[in-house]
């Protein structure tokens, strides 16, 4: 008897991952959801990143986020209400980290100048400006400096929006995050920070920064090397595999290596230890490195990682996208040294 799944049934080709490697079910023409920080997007062609693939939806599956999928079709489990992510990521601050704020316009660039005029009329040049964020108009504090408090920036969106709702009616407010270093300690984040869509768009499309880089790969999960190892080929660089965390030393050891990407969970030792002894080799101690996990950091671990140079840190699922975006940028971050 066929399995009757109890999750909701969306046509695969509304599942999708966008440009800056999220996981993304469309609920509309230029609307979707995070699957899963549950975050809301506002979607654009420029946007789109690309088809997601069995491997994805398998990690997701792993991750609670997809019950089942075939090809046409993708069983996803519910997500938590939106009410509580929409007041999570506006007004709760989390451990370490610095948020700051500013008004998406949700206008295109083109509008620049005219919003650049209303502010003006509004006698507002003073306190706010607008600028150009991915491709649409924001409004941020003085000298492009995000806004501190969200109360400054709620004030500022009530503000416009009553006074000129015909421009501003659809202004939300975003921001941008980063995480506070760690008893002075350089803070481990991904790569790819907050990068503006034209940086998105050169790291799923350029290789003349990644062709004939040398890369260590060291995954547990034949799959999950097998989609890395394409990757990295799609992306001209050339790919030594190994199987444990003593193959991988070798490997760095004997020849040149560009970055290492690797697994926390080795079949012979744990992954700090690995990192550890990599740190030990002088011609290895500004190797990029990107670390894949199952689980977030601890703050203990962050410590550690920080210790060991981590460039990257992801935890699965990880899409294509995001993982091609974090091993351009790493490298690219690696070329102005």
């Amino acid at each position: 008897m066929k399995k009757i799944q109890s999750g909701t049934a969306i046509p695969r080709h509304f599942v999708f991952i966008m440009v800056d490697g999220a996981f993304v079910v469309q609920l509309g023409d230029n609307r979707g959801q995070d699957l899963l920080s549950g975050h809301f997007h506002t979607l654009s062609d420029d946007q789109y990143g690309h088809a997601i693939t069995d491997h994805e939806l398998n990690q997701l599956k792993s991750a609670g986020r997809v019950e089942h999928f075939n090809r046409n079709y993708v069983w996803l489990t519910a997500l938590p209400e939106p009410h509580v992510y929409e007041q999570r990521t506006t007004q709760e601050r989390l451990p370490n980290r610095v948020r700051l704020y500013y008004i998406n316009t949700t206008l295109p660039t083109t509008k620049l100048n005219v919003v650049h005029g209303m502010l003006a009329g509004l006698g507002l040049t003073d306190d706010v400006m607008a600028t150009d964020r991915s491709d649409l108009v924001a409004i941020v504090g003085k000298n492009e400096k995000p806004f501190a408090e969200l109360k400054e920036a709620e004030n500022i969106q009530k503000e416009l929006a009553n006074r000129a709702p015909h421009l501003f009616d659809k202004a939300v407010i975003a921001f941008v995050e980063s995480r506070r270093d760690i008893d002075g300690l350089p803070d481990i984040a991904p790569a790819i920070g907050n990068p503006d869509l034209t940086t998105l768009i050169a790291s799923q499309t350029d290789t003349l920064l990644t062709t004939n880089k040398q890369v260590v790969l060291l995954l547990n999960q034949s799959d999950e090397r097998e989609v890395v190892h394409e990757l990295c080929r799609e992306m001209k660089m050339n790919v030594r595999l190994a199987e444990t965390g003593t193959d991988a030393l070798h490997l760095l050891e004997d020849g040149h290596s560009d970055l290492l990407l690797m697994d926390l969970q080795l079949p012979d030792m744990h992954g700090w230890a690995m990192l550890a002894k990599v740190k030990e080799i002088d011609e290895l101690r500004e190797l990029p490195i990107i670390v894949i996990a199952d689980y977030s950091m601890s703050s203990q671990q962050s410590l550690a990682l920080a210790v060991a140079k981590v460039d990257v840190y992801l935890v699965r699922p990880v899409s294509r996208a995001l993982l091609r975006q974090n091993i351009w940028l790493a490298l690219k971050d690696r070329s102005k040294m």
